[in-house]
Parts: structure tokens; C-alpha cells; sequence
């Protein structure tokens, strides 16, 4: 498939598929073939699509649409489910194992942790797959090892989305990482993010303002909303919520010291955390050895229904990592009416109003979250008059129905362009065929 737009630099097809030929038979041998691990039951080749479930929708497959992110990942997961919903003809291709209903599963890993070894050997497999399935789109989720497979693949229209960290962590580390994501996001032929600032940081990559997009995640608000249920005063107990994953970037670490702090001062206040990660173990030692391990409760993993329940009894939400895009736990705070404390950093001032809607404190700066996070616990007007507010603002600018609407008619306008296209060029190759035939006559 050609790209789209003239003009368009980076990778062509052409190249992608000589240097494809190049690696394919030094990592096509025996010992490379990865089945899909059981998950659910399910036991499949990687090379054989399977729909899991029929499509419930009741409606024919408009367009078909292929794309590669983390099956594990819950906005990979809401987002493919939803198209296939929509009546689309859905492909997953993840290098890490998972299944999602509806969907056709192509898992060409084993670990819930590849390495970046990992993508490379299993583009020359999803370079196959892609060809098979010819699809209308190719969407890449995270423009690190999804961006190189599909980069490398060459197939358009190509959609990549940015997710945060492959421009704010992976590409600052280094030179050589900064142009590997500058030549992902130039290879797309439409680049989108979740979070205004990250226009800009898309921008200074060399890619046009033409070519980008912002729609955030979104928030189900069916599912998370606020409860008639009012917020406990002073003299009763008073709930502080953490919903980041237990992993280094999230530095929660912060959060428990700053709410040992806190809790030595409000006597009924307590803790929920909710989430995994590999800092679990870590943090649940630290909470015994500042010895508040009976006011914090570890919630581990959650389906959102459960999340919601959660956020709509709580009177705070916190998150201290020093570095994001528009993140999802945000947006589900401010629908259930939990008061934000969380990091002064662009992401999170896109959303508030520091000491109206929100409390903004220092990245990595425990002693200035206490601070906030005592201001927010006694100021229980502050709180009431934020979370309408933020309700509203959630309504009108984060609904994932509203973004998904808006991610389809990405979909439809991409591939009309790649159908015009290719009905010019069959009219031109007829134009040119026939005098030549009437000549032979």
C-alpha cells in the first residue's frame, strides 16, 4: 500500500519490505516460532486469526482495521473492543498475551514484559499477518515497540498514537532514542495523542501540526460518575485514594510518605491503593515500617465498577508521578467527585485549577503533598464545589463515546482518501491501457 499524503518522509514500503527480506532468514528459524500460551483456554497458533466470540453488534463490518498494542493494556482493550462492537472487522496483533471477546487475537509472545528484542522478531510474523489481512487501517498503539513493528511493516494509512512515555521518558534518554520515535511518528501518515501538551512535543519531532491529532482516552461516565451519597465532615472518616500502577515511573513511594504524615494528624483518615505492579511488595513493606499498615489498604486490581465504587466513597485523589499525559485515572477521579491532589506537571494543569478544582503540589516532594493533602482534608467547601465542576469538565471534554466518534471519523476519513486513491490510479492505468490496445487493433 502507498502512502497518502505526498511528501510524506521516513521508511517507505519498499524499504521496510528489503530490509524485512534482508532479517527474514536469520529470525524465520524453528526455534523462533512462539505459540500463544494458555490464557482463558484458549490454545492457538499465532499465525491463525480466531474471532473469539461472534460480533454482537447485528451490523456488517464497515472497515477493517488492524492494530497493534498490549492485549493486557485496558485502553488497548477498550478501544478494540469498541470498534468490534461498532460492527468492524477488528484484528489485535500484541507481543504480549491476552485475549479480548470479539476480537481476532494474533498474541506472538509469552512474556507480560517483552523486550525490545521481542518486537523485532515478531514484526517479520505480523509483517505476514498484516498482508494477509490487506486491512483498510493499521492503528499502532505507543510508539515504542508497536511504532517500530509498524513502522517497519510499511503498511498505510497508518495511525500512530503517542501514549506519554516514548516522548516524555524513552526519547529523553538518549539521542539514538529520540530519533528512533521521530522516525515512528514520521513513517504514520497521521499521528494522535492524548493531552494538548503533547502536541507541541510532536511537533518539535519534525512532524506537521497538519498531521495531529488530539482526542483524550476518555472516561466511561456511565460507569464513573458521582454518587447522592454526601462526603463524611471532619468528625468522620476520611478516605485518600491512590489508583496509579505500583510501578517505579508512578513514584507512590511519595504518596506513603506523606501519608504517614497525615494520618498522624487526622486520626480518622485511612487509605485505599489501588492497583499492581512490580513495587507492590516494596510498598506494602514501607507502609509497615512507617507504621500505618492498619489505616492503608491494598486493593490490588480492580474492574472498573468496582473502581468506581471506590472513587465515589473517596474524598481525595492523589497521583505523584512526576511525568504524564492526560491519564485516565484523572479523568475517572473528577467523574466520581474525589478532590485531585496531584503533580504540578503540564498534563494535570490541563485538567485543573490549582486551588480551585484541584491542589497542585511539587513532583517527588512528600513534605509539600502532606501539606496539600491536609489543606484539602480540612477545607471540606473547597472539595464540594470542586467536584461539580470537575464532573462537568469531564462531560464535555473527556466521554470516551465522544472521543471513540471522533477516532472513527479518523477511520473513515483515512481510508476514503486510500479508496480514492486507488480508484484514480485504476483510471489512470485504464487510460493509458487503452489506446495502447486499440493501437495493436
Amino acid at each position: 500500500m502507498r502512502r497518502i499524503e505526498e511528501g510524506h518522509t521516513g521508511f517507505s514500503p519498499q524499504d521496510a519490505t528489503v530490509l524485512m527480506d534482508r532479517f527474514e532468514p536469520a529470525l524465520s528459524g524453528e526455534n523462533n516460532e512462539i505459540r500463544q500460551p494458555e490464557w482463558g483456554g484458549v490454545d492457538q497458533e499465532p499465525e491463525r486469526a480466531v474471532r473469539t466470540t461472534p460480533d454482537q453488534s447485528g451490523q456488517q463490518p464497515t472497515l477493517k482495521i488492524c492494530c497493534f498494542g498490549n492485549a493486557a493494556s485496558i485502553h488497548t482493550r477498550r478501544w478494540v473492543t469498541y470498534f468490534s462492537i461498532r460492527g468492524f472487522d477488528v484484528t489485535l496483533i500484541s507481543v504480549t498475551p491476552g485475549i479480548v471477546p470479539g476480537v481476532h487475537m494474533h498474541v506472538l509472545g509469552s512474556s507480560e514484559r517483552p523486550r525490545k528484542w521481542d518486537y523485532l522478531r515478531s514484526t517479520l510474523k505480523a509483517r505476514r499477518i498484516v498482508r494477509t489481512l490487506a486491512p483498510d487501517i493499521v492503528h499502532v498503539h505507543y510508539a515504542g515497540g508497536y511504532g517500530v513493528m509498524g513502522a517497519l511493516i510499511g503498511w498505510h494509512p497508518l495511525i500512530t498514537t503517542v501514549w506519554g512515555s516514548e516522548l516524555l521518558v524513552v526519547a529523553r534518554r538518549s539521542w539514538l532514542l529520540r530519533k528512533v520515535v521521530q522516525w515512528i511518528l514520521r513513517s504514520a501518515d497521521l499521528v494522535t495523542c492524548t493531552a494538548q501538551m503533547m502536541v507541541g512535543e510532536i511537533e518539535q519531532l519534525g512532524i506537521d501540526r497538519s498531521r495531529i491529532e488530539m482526542i483524550p482516552f476518555g472516561v466511561d461516565t456511565a460507569i464513573f460518575h458521582s454518587c447522592e451519597i454526601l462526603k463524611p465532615g471532619l468528625n468522620e472518616a476520611l478516605t485518600v485514594v491512590s489508583t496509579r500502577a505500583l510501578e517505579p515511573i508512578y513514584c507512590v513511594e511519595v504518596f506513603l510518605d506523606a501519608l504517614s504524615k497525615v494520618l498522624a494528624r487526622f486520626k480518622n483518615a485511612r487509605a485505599v491503593i489501588v492497583g499492581n505492579g512490580m513495587k507492590r511488595e516494596a510498598l506494602e513493606a514501607r507502609v509497615k515500617e512507617l507504621g500505618i499498615a492498619d489505616r492503608v489498604r491494598f486493593e490490588g486490581a480492580v474492574a472498573p465498577e468496582r473502581m468506581s465504587e471506590i472513587l465515589q466513597a473517596a474524598d481525595i485523589y492523589v497521583s505523584t508521578s512526576p511525568t504524564d499525559t492526560n491519564h485516565v485515572s484523572l479523568n475517572e477521579a473528577m467523574a466520581c467527585g474525589a478532590f485531585p491532589v496531584v503533580t504540578n506537571i503540564p498534563a494535570n494543569r490541563e485538567w485543573l485549577s490549582d486551588g480551585e478544582t484541584g491542589l497542585l503540589v511539587k513532583p517527588k516532594d512528600s513534605d509539600d503533598l502532606a501539606e496539600k493533602l491536609v489543606r484539602a482534608l480540612e477545607d471540606r467547601g473547597l472539595r464540594t464545589s470542586a467536584a461539580a465542576r470537575n464532573r462537568e469538565t469531564v462531560e464535555l471534554r473527556a466521554s470516551f463515546q465522544g472521543g471513540m466518534e471522533a477516532n472513527e471519523r479518523l477511520y473513515r476519513s483515512l481510508a476514503s482518501r486510500k479508496f480514492e486513491m486507488k480508484g484514480r490510479r485504476t483510471a489512470e492505468e485504464q487510460a493509458v491501457s487503452v489506446p495502447h490496445r486499440q493501437d495493436q487493433l
